[in-house]
């Protein structure tokens, strides 16, 4: 009987994990540096404009407001992409060890075993 070997599904999880999000981790992360850096320009050209005395205290608050605004938008969406990232993560590592086990243990007692769902994201 067929035996599951662990040094070649520890290989193919990461292989079939690295295959699945290597690009989005890639393409989230020049995101963020992007909208990073917008956020740094945009805190620092408030701080200069506020101790030049270039801002009345309303402008100031009202840019303050709007920088708020846009670090909770980019904070959503970077945790928007953490969730898709999980869960293209768990199907790839759920899928590949599961399919592993189904191909040893399907043709020796015929039945497949289902694969689990996805956790709930708390």
């Amino acid at each position: 009987m067929p035996t599951l070997d662990v040094k070649k599904l520890a290989n193919d999880i990461l292989t079939n994990l690295n295959n699945e999000i290597k690009g989005d981790i890639e393409t989230y992360v020049a995101f963020a540096k992007r909208q990073s850096t917008a956020l740094a320009q945009q805190a620092a050209w408030i701080t200069a404009e506020t101790a030049s005395k270039a801002l009345s205290d309303a402008d100031r608050d009202w840019f303050l407001g709007d920088l708020a605004q846009s670090t909770e938008n980019f904070s959503h969406t970077i945790a928007a992409l953490s969730i898709l990232t999980f869960e293209k993560a768990w199907n790839s590592v759920v899928n590949t060890i599961w399919g592993a086990i189904n191909d040893i243990i399907k043709p020796a007692i015929g039945i497949t075993l289902p694969i689990p769902s996805m956790p709930e994201i708390k």
